[in-house]
């Protein structure tokens, strides 16, 4: 089995836009099992789910 690739994914500031809806739906569907997201946004964020980045394993 190959190593776990991991991607991290620099979004600066969340506030729910196109951008974010994008990311965010490349992650869902993604091989995890190959590839993991790590997410680093500003602390000033409005809108991070971070609940389901958890739960996809991020």
């Amino acid at each position: 089995m190959s190593e776990l690739i991991r991607v991290a994914q620099v979004v600066g500031r969340m506030m729910g836009g196109g951008v974010e809806a994008t990311v965010m739906n490349h992650y869902r569907h993604i091989d995890r099992s190959r590839i993991q997201f790590d997410f680093i946004v500003q602390n000033d964020s409005t809108v991070v789910p971070e609940d389901e980045i958890k739960a996809l394993g991020g």
